[in-house]
């Protein structure tokens, strides 16, 4: 991902707002894809133990 510069933006109110909405959905899909990830690895972790 690229980086913005504030420069770089339009500061219309309508603007600011759309480009919060997509930084906060891109921070919701972050967080879900990190639970995935910690909920699949603690899963890992009993069958690991059970295996041995």
């Amino acid at each position: 991902m690229e980086n913005v510069n504030f420069s770089d933006i339009n500061t219309d109110d309508e603007k600011v707002r759309v480009l919060n909405r997509i930084i906060d959905n891109q921070n919701q899909i972050e967080g879900k894809l990190l639970q995935l990830i910690a909920d699949a690895k603690s899963e890992e972790k009993p069958k690991k133990k059970g295996g041995k």
